[in-house]
């Protein structure tokens, strides 16, 4: 079994492969991590060699972080102006 490393980048983990190579050093595997309705998620996003590193892996945990927010804004400012004009079988 592998350890998972973290980096520089808050929430952002990576984990070498045993075996494969990339760049003379082991290819890396990376990982994000973030709280959604106060339970911890980790998602795989890609190895090195496929073109991820820490930096692009920590703009793509913001970038999801904000869908998240952005949408439940959405639907909380939807179902508001729903409520406040009396359409709630909509």
């Amino acid at each position: 079994m592998t350890t998972k490393h973290n980096t520089i980048y808050p929430g952002v983990r990576f984990r070498e492969h045993l075996s494969r190579k990339y760049n003379g050093s082991a290819d890396r595997y990376f990982f994000i991590r973030y709280r959604l309705n106060g339970k911890l998620k980790e998602e795989g996003l890609g190895w090195a060699s496929e073109g991820w590193n820490a930096k692009k892996a920590s703009n793509s945990r913001w970038g999801s972080i904000l869908r998240f927010i952005f949408f439940t804004h959405m639907v909380i400012s939807t179902m508001r102006c729903n409520f406040t004009q009396g359409n709630l079988d909509e």
